[in-house]
């Protein structure tokens, strides 16, 4: 169910994710050249908060490895 839209913190969105703890929704903004981190939070039901965390030429997509250190 459609609960409504927010902001991404860029343009021309291309790939989302959550975080591995489910605390951050992050969006590869391939238009703006940002990858951008909303917070997410049990008592919002949208994500919000859009922060740059990074800059690059039209990033695609955002992944999460697993540190084996």
């Amino acid at each position: 169910t459609l609960v409504g839209h927010t902001w991404t913190g860029g343009q021309v969105p291309r790939d989302i994710t959550v975080d591995p703890l489910g605390r951050w929704l992050l969006v590869a903004n391939q238009g703006s050249g940002t990858v951008t981190r909303l917070s997410l939070n049990k008592n919002h039901q949208l994500p919000r908060d859009a922060h740059t965390i990074a800059r690059m030429p039209s990033p695609t997509s955002v992944l999460f490895t697993e540190d084996d250190a």
